[in-house]
């Protein structure tokens, strides 16, 4: 794993609270990562994925993403208002606006924000994601989203 970005802000309040923002290629391994991050930190995942299923099962539906991106934005504002201690988010986050709502809420409420991801060995190759992934993620959109991810890390310099 590596720490890209961190941004402190816990002016005012001696607790130190933390949200992980978990992000990468479908098939990368940031599903894994977060959950073990999870079991390790005890700290609650949050899933874009997990608007998506029902009973177990994985239906994604493109023409709801907007609606799990709110979803899970709110699920964000729930724990971050209620001061839960650690977070941990997981999505592609190749949507720049929606990974900045994301941090800027951490922010508003103090606290410590990371930005991690994978660091598998097929992590930023879309051939291997594409194989990998588990829920059937066309080549196109894998190279989609690596083109969006590399854009916002390319601007908030992070590469």
């Amino acid at each position: 794993m590596e720490l890209f970005y961190n941004i402190n802000r816990c002016e005012g309040d001696s607790k130190v609270r933390n949200l992980t923002i978990v992000y990468g290629l479908s098939g990368s391994g940031k599903s894994t990562m977060a959950r073990k991050l999870s079991k390790e930190r005890k700290a609650p995942l949050l899933e874009l994925d997990t608007y998506f299923e029902i009973d177990g099962e994985y239906y994604f539906d493109a023409h709801s993403l907007d609606d799990a991106k709110k979803w899970l934005t709110f699920r964000v504002e729930q724990l971050v208002t209620s001061r839960v201690d650690e977070i941990i988010v997981c999505d592609v986050f190749c949507d720049e606006a929606h990974l900045k709502e994301i941090m800027s809420l951490g922010e508003r409420f103090g606290y410590n924000i990371s930005l991690v991801t994978p660091t598998t060995s097929w992590a930023r190759n879309p051939s291997e994601c594409f194989k990998k992934n588990e829920h059937h993620v066309p080549y196109k959109v894998v190279c989609d989203m690596l083109a969006g991810i590399e854009s916002w890390e390319k601007e908030l310099d992070i590469l």
